[in-house]
C-alpha cells in the first residue's frame, strides 16, 4: 500500500511538472523524499534488472563476435595453407617431370643445367664440384615444415633457460610447438614436407640422379592416441647394388638384376620405402616405379603406409615377396 501511495503522488508531482514550464521546489524536495524513503523500490529494482540484461547481452554480443573472428582465422589458415600446398604439389609435379626426362650416362651437364634452370633459388652445388665431377641438389620445403626441427623454438628455448638460468630438456616453446602448433595443423589438413631433387655429373654427362619426398603424418590409435611418424620415398641411381643389398634381397635381383625395392630395417619414427636403380634398368621400367604418389602432399585424409606414398613400387614388391 505504502509503495502504491508512493507511485500515485510520484505521478501527480510529474503531471503537475508536466503542466507547468517549471517544478516547484517544494515538488522537488518531495521526488527526493520519496527517493530516499524507499517508495521508488520497484523502480530501482527494474532498474537493476535492466542493467543486469544490458551486461548480459553485451557479453553475448563478445561472445558471438569471438566466435565468429575464431573461425575466420580457422578458416583463413585452412584455406592459405591448402593452397600454399597445391602450388607445392603442382612445383614438386614439375620437378619429378623434369627429373625423369634426364638419362643417365646420356643426358650432357648443359643440357641438364638448361632443363632445370628454373631452380636456381632452390640449388645448391657440391663443394667439391669441379669440371669433371659435380652434384646439385634441390631442396623444395613446404613453409610449415620449419615446425618439424624447430629451430626457432629451440633457440626460444635456449634464451629463456639462460635468461632465467633454468635446467629443462624440452622448453615451453619446443613443446608447443610439437603438442600443439604441429599436430592442430595436420589436423586441419596440414602436410608439412620436403623435396629433396639430386642430379650428378661426370665427365660431362649426368651420372646419377634421385628424388626423396618425406610427409609428416599421423595415425590414431584406440583409445584416443596419436603417432607423429614421416612418410619418405626415396628413389635414386646407384653405380652398383652392395654386399648388404645383395644379401638380404638376392631373391629380388634375381627377378630384376638392375633395380631394388625395399625398406630400411632401421628407421625410427618414420616409414620408408626405397628404389635403387642402375643405369641398365629399362627406362620403361624406370618411369612405371618412379612414380611417389605426390598427391599424399595435399590430400586431406593423411597417407599412412608404403602403399600410399609409391603405389606402383610397393604393390610390385609384395607381389614378388609374396611367392618367395
Amino acid at each position: 500500500m505504502t509503495q502504491q501511495r508512493g507511485l500515485r503522488q510520484m505521478f501527480a508531482i510529474l503531471r503537475r511538472a508536466m503542466n507547468s514550464d517549471k517544478p516547484t521546489s517544494e515538488d522537488l524536495a518531495k521526488l527526493c523524499g520519496m527517493r530516499a524513503a524507499g517508495s521508488w523500490k520497484i523502480g530501482t529494482q527494474q532498474d537493476r534488472l535492466v542493467s543486469n540484461l544490458t551486461v548480459i547481452r553485451s557479453l553475448q554480443k563478445f561472445l558471438l563476435f569471438g566466435v565468429i573472428g575464431l573461425c575466420a582465422v580457422l578458416i583463413f589458415v585452412l584455406v592459405a595453407s591448402q593452397v600454399g600446398q597445391h602450388i607445392f604439389r603442382k612445383r614438386s609435379e614439375i620437378l619429378l617431370a623434369q627429373l625423369q626426362s634426364l638419362e643417365l650416362g646420356k643426358t650432357s651437364w648443359q643440357d641438364a643445367q638448361r632443363q632445370l634452370k628454373g631452380w636456381i633459388g632452390e640449388t645448391k652445388l657440391d663443394d667439391r664440384c669441379n669440371q669433371a665431377e659435380c652434384s646439385a641438389f634441390i631442396t623444395l620445403t613446404e613453409p610449415s615444415w620449419v615446425w618439424i626441427p624447430r629451430p626457432v623454438f629451440v633457440r626460444l628455448d635456449d634464451y629463456l633457460r639462460w635468461r632465467l638460468k633454468l635446467s629443462y630438456s624440452q622448453g615451453p616453446f619446443a613443446w608447443m610447438a610439437q603438442q600443439a602448433l604441429l599436430p592442430g595443423y595436420m589436423l586441419m589438413g596440414g602436410r608439412p614436407a620436403r623435396i629433396i631433387a639430386t642430379v650428378g655429373m661426370r665427365d660431362g654427362v649426368v651420372s646419377s640422379l634421385g628424388f626423396f619426398v618425406g610427409v609428416e603424418t599421423y595415425r590414431h590409435f584406440n583409445p584416443g592416441r596419436w603417432a607423429e611418424y614421416t612418410l619418405a620415398a626415396d628413389v635414386r641411381s646407384v653405380p652398383r647394388f652392395d654386399d648388404f643389398d645383395r644379401i638380404r634381397d638376392a631373391a629380388q635381383l634375381v627377378i630384376h638384376p638392375n633395380y631394388l625395392i625395399s625398406r630400411p630395417s632401421g628407421c625410427e619414427g618414420c616409414i620408408e620405402v626405397y628404389l635403387y636403380f642402375n643405369r641398365n634398368t629399362e627406362i620403361a621400367d624406370v618411369r612405371r616405379l618412379t612414380q611417389p604418389n605426390l598427391s599424399c602432399l595435399t590430400r586431406i585424409h593423411p597417407c599412412l603406409d608404403e602403399i600410399d606414398i609409391m603405389p606402383a613400387a610397393w604393390k610390385q614388391y609384395l607381389a614378388e615377396n609374396s611367392r618367395q
